[in-house]
């Protein structure tokens, strides 16, 4: 019981985390999103979407290699996740769109 009560507690802590972090995204304080949405993941490391998420903000304050990183690491564990997948091709078409593809060669400097 005390083990389904301190699951119960992580899932509710993380919600909250995520629901900060999407409070924050939508005012575009990326910097705090990703804040609110590491914390999530502290709790509950298997939400792909919160890290699909992180790297939003990565990607919308500019940091191309940081949201490829956790792109990627969705893709690791379940390869072929939708979001993940049009997140990456987004963000290709970003580096191409600033002729950074060959300088990154997909892979960050």
């Amino acid at each position: 019981q005390c083990l389904s009560q301190a699951v119960s507690a992580d899932s509710k802590t993380a919600t909250l985390y995520i629901e900060i972090g999407d409070l924050l995204f939508d005012r575009k304080d990326y910097p705090g999103a990703a804040q609110a949405y590491g914390e999530c993941l502290q709790y509950l490391p298997e939400l792909h979407e919160v890290k699909c998420k992180l790297g939003d903000c990565r990607l919308l304050a500019g940091d191309l290699a940081g949201a490829r990183v956790h792109y990627n690491t969705v893709l690791e564990v379940v390869p072929g996740h939708e979001t993940a997948t049009a997140r990456i091709n987004t963000l290709e078409k970003t580096e191409h769109t600033l002729g950074l593809s060959d300088y990154h060669g997909g892979k960050g400097p």
